[in-house]
């Protein structure tokens, strides 16, 4: 069988099997053409393997010993842990040392309690005088306050006829029909049965809403109540001329009470006449030191909302930062958002009041304008971004990247 020489070099191509000449397999050419080596020249070392030699990598630098204390970056010492766990248990304690005192606070200021009291008993000690014994005794509650609106509800309550105001002396029905009369509107109590409850509307003629949480209102309640027989004698007498008796109304025995609401009620109750049976109920209406705080911490977090927001905007403009889109879109977000978080102050004031003039309507301005910087700031960069890349697709890479002047 032929072979190829032997001449220094490695073994030319093709192989002994490769497809000869005449194109028909297993035939052998006959001239014994010599195929020329395009490798160029190899020494002969006699093995395939020395011809295939990797060339020779750079020496790795020796790893510095292992230090077993050293903390690892994932999971570590749990000495590593203890600021964490430190820090966490200090703000949940700042928050538990906050939150119960409101809640405490708050309790108290809700809860029904007695506001003033009228007892005629004292009254007639006071002027040297016997208690009276025919009297009506009642309850009045604040029950609803609306400073924004400006009015409120009284609801009179437990009323109770003693001596010869009720049945036998001595029973919750009435003698006779009465009239209890709450600032002008009368309201008609029925002989022979137990006193209904009554609900009575009064307006605060003080105060401005718009003060919020600095506002105070005031109100008067004038109430007295005269039996159906009084009331026709009084006629009587009015129209002749003749001066009303002293002893024509009911004498009142009055409780005031109030609460169930988160604001600071301030009651007086004093008399009128000589018999001291018109009463004058003077309730004075504020903000509760817990309502005045969480405000002032609602108006506080606005204004640091607003200033960050402007400090970052300032920054990305000043120092030509990259805007994301995500700013823009959180800057926007808060703008809307600001209505609503000043709409959670306990009874807040109409829009236009103190708070407004001194916050919201300033905050609002502020992220207006700090969200339109940011805008125009991204849109900037986005044009720019446009004709670098528009640059780069036109320069030739074998040339210096020079830039043509904007």
């Amino acid at each position: 069988m032929d072979q190829y020489p032997v001449t220094g070099h490695a073994a030319p191509y093709p192989p002994v099997n490769a497809m000869p000449p005449n194109g028909v397999p297993g035939s052998v050419h006959s001239s014994r053409e010599q195929i020329p080596d395009v490798r160029g020249p190899q020494l002969n070392t006699g093995s395939s393997a020395s011809l295939r030699q990797d060339p020779p990598q750079p020496a790795q630098p020796a790893l510095p010993p292992r230090d077993a204390t050293a903390v690892k970056p994932h999971g570590g010492s749990k000495l590593a842990k203890w600021p964490v766990a430190l820090a966490m248990g200090m703000i949940v304690t700042a928050l538990v040392a906050a939150i119960v005192p409101a809640l405490l606070v708050y309790q108290k200021t809700t809860e029904t309690r007695e506001l003033a009291r009228y007892s005629l008993a004292a009254a007639a000690v006071a002027r040297g005088r016997a208690p009276p014994r025919d009297y009506l005794g009642m309850e009045v509650r604040v029950s609803n306050v609306d400073v924004v609106q400006g009015v409120g509800t009284l609801a009179l309550t437990k009323i109770t006829p003693y001596g010869r105001f009720a049945v036998g002396g001595a029973s919750a029905f009435l003698h006779e029909d009465m009239d209890l009369v709450v600032n002008g509107n009368r309201f008609t109590l029925y002989a022979g049965t137990p006193a209904q409850e009554i609900d009575a509307a009064f307006t605060f003629t003080g105060g401005q809403a718009t003060m919020y949480p600095f506002n105070s209102h005031t109100a008067t309640i004038n109430l007295y109540a005269i039996t159906e027989s009084d009331r026709q004698q009084l006629a009587a007498d009015l129209a002749a001329g003749n001066p009303p008796s002293p002893d024509t109304l009911v004498p009142l025995d009055l409780t005031v009470v109030g609460g169930a609401q988160p604001v600071a009620l301030n009651v007086t109750v004093g008399t009128t006449g000589r018999s001291g049976a018109l009463m004058a109920v003077a309730l004075t209406v504020t903000q509760t030191p817990l309502t005045m705080a969480f405000s002032g911490m609602v108006f506080a977090a606005m204004w640091l909302v607003a200033l960050t927001t402007v400090a970052l905007a300032i920054d990305a403009v000043w120092s030509a930062r990259k805007v994301d889109a995500r700013a823009v879109v959180m800057g926007g977000i808060v703008l809307a958002a600001m209505p609503l978080v000043r709409n959670t102050q306990p009874g807040v004031g109409p829009m236009g009041s103190v708070v407004d003039l001194a916050g919201l309507y300033w905050n609002v301005g502020l992220l207006r304008d700090s969200s339109k910087a940011a805008q125009n700031q991204q849109q900037q960069q986005q044009q720019q971004t446009k004709v670098d890349e528009q640059y780069a697709a036109r320069v030739d890479p074998m040339e210096p990247p020079t830039k043509p002047m904007m």
